[in-house]
C-alpha cells in the first residue's frame, strides 16, 4: 500500500511541475487567432531579416533596413523615415546608427499623456550572426503585431511610435542617438522592448524604471496577458548579465519607464552564427507576440503620465494564475509573520508530542549542512566537469550544447541524496521533526534572498502554504500526509523555473544555486517519502537516471554540424616594425587553429580589444608579413596656452576597415576630448565615477565602427608638457577573403566564435602627436 502511495505522490508531483512548465509559454497560436496575429507571418519576416549576418557596416544591412522601412509601409504607417548621426557612447563606442522611426497617429487623442514606444533593433552582431533571434524576432512580432492591430480599424487615445534602433550590438548607439537627437523622444510615455538571448524557451518580462512599479505592474495585469513569465526577482538577476538593452537608455537618459522582453534558453547560440531561422522556437515568437497583442492596446489607451509612481510592488507569476503583485512594505511583516508561523508549528509539535526538542535541533543541523554542502558540492563537480571537459571553455556563453542534460544530472543527483539522507533520518528523528525544522531554514534562504535581492520577497508565499502543511502534519488527521503533500505545490510551482533558469542564464556555473532549489523544492514535499523500500528504489531509480544524463551528455561533449566548435583566428599586422603575427582566443588548439600555432606558442603580448566577456588573446605565433593599407591621420594645431596645447586630428579609415581602435597610455587625461563634435558623458565603474577620456581606466579611447568609409574628427586638449603616443588599430572581416594569407574555411563543425574579433585582419600603426 505505501508503495502505491509513492508512486501516486510521485505521479502528482511529476504532473505539477510539467503543468508549471506548460504554463510558461503558448504551445500554439490559438490564443492569439482573436488578435488576427499569423506566425507564418512572423517567421516570413524573420527569415527575409536573417539572411546573412546584416551588421553595422555589412553589405546585407542596408538591404535589411530597406525591407523593414518598406514593410512598415506596407501596412499602412505612413510617416516611416530613418534617423542617422554620429553616436558617441559613454564607454567610447563611437559608430554612425541609422535607426528606423515611424508613427501611427491615436484616432482619438485624449489624456496627452504621452506615446507607447515600440523597440527592437534590427542590426546582428559582428560578424557572423545572421541575428534570428536577436533581434529579427523582436522586429517581425512588432511588424506583424501592428498589421493585426490595424486590421481592426482600433480606437486608441495615444500615439504609437516604431523604433527599430541601429547598432544595439556595438553598444546601445542608436538608442542613444534616438535619446539624445529626436524630436519625438519628449513624446514617449512607456516603452515596450522585445530582445533576445538565445533561440528558445519562455520570453520573461523584466520592468525598467527609475520609479516605482506599481502602475506598470497593474496595466499588466489588466490586459490580461495569457502568460506573464514574470517576477521581482528578474529585473535583480538581470543586472548581473554582463550586458544593458536599448530599454536602459531610456530609462537612464530619457528617465523613460519601460517594459522589456526576452527570451534566453538555448544561449549557446547568442551572437553565433547558429542563430538563424530555423533554430528559432516558434513558442517564443508566439510569446512575444502574446504580451504585444495584449499590452499594445492597454497602454495605447492608458493615461501614461500615471506610470511615475513611488509605489513598488513584488510581483510573480502563479503558474495560470497570471500575475500576483503586492507592495515592497509589505516583505518584512511578511517575514515576520512567517517566522511567528514557524514557532506555531513547533509549539504545536511540541504540544502534541510529535518530536523532542534535542530531534528539532539535530534536524535543523542536518538541513543547514544540506542546504550548504549540496550547492558546495554541485559547484565541485562543475569545476571537474570542466576539468575533463575543457573543450567546454570554448563556449563563452557558459551554457554548453549539452547543458540540460547537466541540469538533468543534479536534479537527479541530488534528489537521490536527499531522499536517501532524509529517509534515513526519518528513521531517527522522526517526519515531523524532519518537516518542521526544515521551515526555519526555509525562512532563513528566504530572509538572505530578501536581504541581497528584495524582489525576491515573494518566496516567503509558499512558505505560508508549506507552514499550514507542517500544522495539519503535527495533527492526526487520516490524509495529514497527502495535504501536506499539496500544501507543499505552491513551492514546486515557485521554485523549481530557477533550477533551469540560473543554469542556462547565467552559465553552467550557477549549477550549485540550482541545488539550493531543488534542496528548497524538496523540503516542503518530503512528506511525500513513504516507507524505506519506496525510498530506497527511488534513489536507485534517480541515480541510474542521473547516470544517463550524464552518459548523454558525455557522448554529446564533442562538436558536431549540429553542435560546431568555436573558434577563433586572427591576422595581427605591424605595419610600422614590418612584422605579423597569427593571434587566437581559443584555450585549446584545434585541427583548424592547430596548423597555425603549437601549444608552445602562448601570448608574447597582450593584444586586448574591448568584448563582452573581457577575453583577451591566448596564441601567438610569426606569420608571413604583408604589407595593408594605412589608415590616412592628419594632425593640426588649434591653440597654444602656457599650460594647455589643442589638437584636431582627423582619421580617415583604409578600404574595408569595419572598426577602427585607438588608444594611448591609461594615465593620460585630457582636459578635453571630442569626435565629431561629440563627447562622453561621465560612467561609473566600480562606483566610482571615471571618464574614458578624462578620467581613464584603460589604454583604450574609443572603438569607432566604421559605416561608408566616413572620416572622424577628433579635438583635443592636453598639458603641453604632456608626451603622448597612440596606438591604431584597423579591424577588418577579410580574413578568409585574403588570398595572400591562404587561409583555409572551416570544417563543418566549426563556427566563428563571437564576442570577440575574429576572422579578422588586424593592422596597427603607432604615431606620437610630436611626429605628426
Amino acid at each position: 500500500m505505501k508503495f502505491i502511495k509513492q508512486v501516486f505522490y510521485t505521479a502528482l508531483i511529476v504532473t505539477v511541475i510539467v503543468a508549471v512548465y506548460q504554463s510558461f509559454s503558448p504551445q500554439s497560436e490559438d490564443s492569439l487567432n482573436k488578435f488576427g496575429f499569423s506566425l507564418d507571418n512572423a517567421k516570413s519576416h524573420v527569415a527575409n531579416i536573417a539572411k546573412e549576418p546584416h551588421y553595422v557596416g555589412s553589405a546585407a544591412h542596408a538591404k535589411v533596413r530597406n525591407y523593414i522601412s518598406q514593410q512598415l509601409s506596407d501596412i499602412g504607417i505612413e510617416d516611416v523615415h530613418t534617423q542617422q548621426g554620429f553616436s558617441l557612447t559613454d564607454d567610447g563606442n563611437l559608430t554612425i546608427p541609422e535607426n528606423i522611426v515611424g508613427r501611427i497617429k491615436a484616432p482619438n487623442p485624449k489624456h496627452n499623456s504621452g506615446a507607447v514606444l515600440l523597440l527592437s533593433h534590427y542590426d546582428s552582431a559582428p560578424h557572423s550572426s545572421y541575428g534570428a533571434s536577436d533581434a529579427a524576432s523582436g522586429v517581425a512580432v512588432i511588424i506583424e503585431s501592428l498589421r493585426a492591430f490595424l486590421a481592426t480599424n482600433p480606437k486608441f487615445n495615444n500615439d504609437i511610435i516604431i523604433c527599430f534602433t541601429d547598432a544595439e550590438e556595438l553598444g546601445l548607439n542608436g538608442a542613444e542617438l534616438f535619446v539624445r537627437q529626436h524630436p519625438w523622444v519628449k513624446d514617449v510615455g512607456v516603452v515596450l522592448n522585445f530582445e533576445a538571448r538565445g533561440s528558445g524557451g519562455p520570453s520573461n518580462m523584466i520592468v525598467e524604471t527609475n520609479y516605482g512599479n506599481a502602475q506598470l505592474i497593474k496595466h499588466v495585469q489588466n490586459a490580461g496577458v495569457n502568460y506573464p513569465m514574470a517576477n521581482s526577482l528578474m529585473y535583480s538577476v538581470y543586472k548581473l548579465l554582463p550586458n544593458d538593452t536599448d530599454s536602459t537608455v531610456f530609462r537612464e537618459k530619457a528617465d523613460i519607464p519601460s517594459l522589456f522582453f526576452a527570451f534566453i534558453d538555448d544561449h549557446f547560440d547568442y551572437h553565433t552564427a547558429l542563430d538563424t531561422p530555423k533554430r528559432l522556437d516558434d513558442s517564443s515568437l508566439l510569446h512575444q507576440a502574446d504580451y504585444l497583442m495584449h499590452l499594445l492596446p492597454e497602454f495605447a489607451s492608458a493615461n501614461l503620465s500615471l506610470l511615475n509612481t513611488s509605489q513598488d510592488q513584488v510581483y510573480v507569476n502563479f503558474a495560470n494564475l497570471k500575475l500576483l503583485s503586492y507592495s515592497y512594505s509589505w516583505s518584512w511583516p511578511l517575514l515576520i509573520v512567517g517566522l511567528v508561523l514557524w514557532l506555531l508549528v513547533i509549539y504545536l509539535g511540541l504540544q502534541k508530542q510529535r518530536f523532542q526538542l534535542k530531534h528539532l535541533g539535530k534536524s535543523l543541523i542536518l538541513w543547514f549542512l544540506l542546504l550548504i554542502g549540496l550547492p558546495l558540492m554541485v559547484t565541485g563537480i562543475y569545476y571537474l566537469i570542466r576539468a575533463i571537459y575543457p573543450q567546454y571553455q570554448s563556449i563563452l556563453q557558459g551554457f554548453t550544447y549539452n547543458g540540460h542534460d547537466y541540469i538533468w544530472f543534479v536534479v537527479f543527483v541530488i534528489l537521490a541524496a536527499l531522499i536517501g539522507i532524509t529517509r534515513h533520518y526519518q528513521n531517527k528523528f522522526g517526519t515531523a521533526a524532519m518537516y518542521s525544522s526544515f521551515g526555519l531554514l526555509a525562512w532563513c534562504a528566504c530572509l538572505g534572498f530578501n536581504l541581497a535581492l528584495p524582489g525576491a520577497n515573494y518566496f516567503i508565499l509558499p512558505l505560508f502554504f508549506g507552514f499550514l502543511g507542517m500544522f495539519v502534519f503535527n495533527t492526526k488527521l487520516k490524509y495529514k500526509r497527502f495535504i501536506a503533500l499539496i500544501l507543499g505545490c505552491p513551492a514546486l510551482v515557485l521554485f523549481t523555473p530557477f533550477i533551469q533558469f540560473f543554469p542556462v542564464g547565467l552559465g553552467l556555473s550557477m549549477l550549485g544555486l540550482s541545488a539550493l532549489f531543488i534542496g528548497l523544492s524538496f523540503g516542503f514535499i518530503q512528506v511525500a517519502i513513504c516507507s524505506n523500500f519506496a525510498s530506497r528504489l527511488s534513489s536507485y531509480a534517480l541515480l541510474i537516471l542521473a547516470i544517463v544524463f550524464f552518459v548523454k551528455a558525455h557522448f554529446s561533449a564533442e562538436f558536431t554540424t549540429d553542435r560546431p566548435l568555436p573558434n577563433s583566428l586572427n591576422y595581427h599586422v605591424d605595419l610600422d616594425q614590418k612584422q605579423a603575427y597569427w593571434l587566437s582566443y581559443d584555450t585549446e588548439l584545434d585541427n583548424y587553429t592547430s596548423t597555425y600555432f603549437s601549444a608552445e606558442d602562448t601570448l608574447l603580448y597582450e593584444s586586448h580589444f574591448s568584448s563582452k566577456y573581457n577575453s583577451k588573446a591566448t596564441f601567438m605565433s610569426e606569420a608571413p608579413y604583408f604589407d595593408m593599407p594605412k589608415a590616412k591621420i592628419k594632425l593640426d594645431t588649434l591653440e597654444i596656452s602656457s599650460k594647455t596645447i589643442s589638437y584636431q586630428l582627423k582619421i580617415l579609415p583604409s578600404p574595408k576597415t569595419k572598426r577602427l581602435t585607438l588608444n594611448t597610455e591609461k594615465n593620460i587625461n585630457f582636459i578635453d576630448f571630442s569626435i565629431n563634435q561629440l563627447s562622453a558623458d561621465s560612467i561609473y565603474f566600480d562606483k566610482k565615477a571615471y571618464h574614458i577620456f578624462k578620467k581613464r581606466f584603460s589604454n583604450r579611447l574609443f572603438d569607432y565602427y566604421v559605416v561608408n568609409q566616413e572620416p572622424i574628427n577628433i579635438k583635443f586638449t592636453i598639458g603641453r608638457l604632456q608626451e603622448l603616443n597612440f596606438v591604431l588599430h584597423q579591424i577588418n572581416y577579410e580574413l578568409l577573403n585574403e588570398l595572400r594569407l591562404n587561409v583555409k574555411t572551416r570544417q563543418k563543425n566549426q563556427i566563428p566564435k563571437p564576442f570577440i574579433v575574429n576572422d579578422a585582419i588586424i593592422s596597427t600603426q603607432n604615431f606620437t602627436v610630436n611626429e605628426l
